[in-house]
């Protein structure tokens, strides 16, 4: 397949524009588009695909602490 001679041109990152560690609430952008993806995710989610889902994020903002003797899939 021949290449597209559509090329867009991105400009450099300004220094400080970009911080992995701020919070996503100060970028409305990435916001918005991060909840415009989770509506379609959820508009085509099944109740398998919903409940798979809920366990993972439940585990990523709840991590269960390990005790003495415990293995992780415990």
């Amino acid at each position: 397949m021949p290449r597209s001679k559509n090329i867009v041109r991105m400009p450099e990152v300004e220094s400080g524009s970009y911080d992995p560690n701020r919070p996503l609430l100060r970028n409305a952008l990435l916001l918005h588009q991060v909840m415009h993806f989770q509506k379609i995710e959820r508009e085509r989610m099944t109740e398998g695909q919903a409940s798979d889902y809920i366990r993972r994020m439940t585990a990523l903002l709840h991590p269960r602490i390990v005790t003495a003797g415990e293995t992780r899939g415990e």
